[in-house]
């Protein structure tokens, strides 16, 4: 994918990922880290993947998210370990 598509920064100490496209493993997932994208069309808004977030402007009345919001939002998700399950 294009590398226009793809963002990092911080938050304070968290790390934001942002993508056009859900990713399903990220950089510092297992840190609490966060995964923004649009591309799902809130078809698949679930949070059974961890910290995830579809902020497409369709899954909010085509509203723009508040980046304070999502982060109250996202930080109320328990952090799901994906990554060596039966470590």
């Amino acid at each position: 994918y294009d590398w226009l598509d793809y963002l990092e920064f911080r938050v304070n100490k968290s790390l934001v990922v942002c993508c056009h496209y859900p990713l399903y493993t990220w950089n510092e997932m297992r840190r609490c880290s966060l995964m923004l994208s649009g591309h799902e069309h809130t078809i698949i808004n679930k949070f059974d993947r961890g910290k995830t977030m579809d902020v497409g402007l369709d899954s909010n009345k085509y509203q723009v998210y508040n980046l304070k919001d999502i982060l109250t939002t996202m930080n109320s998700i328990p952090l799901v370990n994906l990554h060596h399950v039966n470590d």
